[in-house]
């Protein structure tokens, strides 16, 4: 699939297509982090949709995928549930079709100083 493709086909994902998102970047990113586990499920997934293992069955990086055009409450609400359910987490990938760009850096530093997490972004 060509560069161009694929960006058309990631932008026209809306939010009856979450499941299928989700799907993509967990097969994308296990290439390049062999350590990602998903833990999405019908039952819940307390506020993400994939970690990075841990041995020591405490996951720091946590990873949420989002089709949600609202991003902006999408990310802290994320964070607020994780530092909630996984208070050792200390990075949160957040990866998404919408294009983000410098646009969250305010919000980088202020889940920082409420929820001691670090945002890195997949856009």
């Amino acid at each position: 699939m060509t560069e161009n493709r694929l960006r058309l086909a990631l932008e026209r994902l809306g939010s009856a297509n979450w499941e299928r998102f989700e799907r993509f970047p967990s097969e994308f990113l296990s290439v390049e982090m062999p350590e990602l586990r998903t833990v999405a499920s019908p039952a819940g997934d307390e506020g993400r949709d994939a970690e990075l293992f841990s041995p020591i069955d405490d996951p720091t990086q946590v990873l949420q995928y989002s089709v949600a055009k609202d991003w902006l409450k999408k990310i802290r609400s994320t964070a607020a549930r994780i530092s909630t359910t996984l208070p050792s987490a200390q990075i949160l990938i957040y990866v998404t079709n919408q294009i983000i760009g410098v646009d969250a850096d305010a919000l980088k530093r202020d889940i920082g100083t409420k929820h001691h997490l670090h945002l890195a972004r997949s856009s």
